[in-house]
């Protein structure tokens, strides 16, 4: 690990609220990550999202920044303010080659 990506955990570890992620709806069991949760409005959904993918979306959405070895995939899910969200996109974030952080965006299941 990189000097900035044991900063940003530790801004995370500090900052951030416990998410429980389920993989494969229940199959692959749980797992709890720290992360960093915001709404997603439409005008950022469209830095993420083609109009397509934007207009398919349950509101409400959420981003969520976690550490970079959380292991949080596509199609995992998981629960705030009694909502469930699904997983839609991961994206990593790198400074030079290091994963340093990634990025969580998820919707509302139907």
């Amino acid at each position: 690990m990189s000097l900035i990506s044991d900063r940003i955990d530790r801004a995370i570890d500090k900052a951030g609220q416990t998410l429980a992620f389920t993989k494969l709806a229940g199959a692959g069991g749980t797992f709890s990550v720290p992360a960093i949760v915001q709404p997603l409005d439409s005008g950022t959904m469209r830095t993420y999202f083609d109009d397509t993918e934007v207009m398919a979306i349950i509101r409400p959405a959420v981003r969520a920044v976690c550490k970079s070895a959380s292991g949080v995939i596509a199609a995992d899910t998981f629960t705030l303010d009694s909502k469930t969200f699904v997983v839609r996109k991961i994206f990593k974030n790198y400074s030079g080659a290091d994963v340093v952080s990634i990025t969580v965006l998820a919707s509302e299941s139907a």
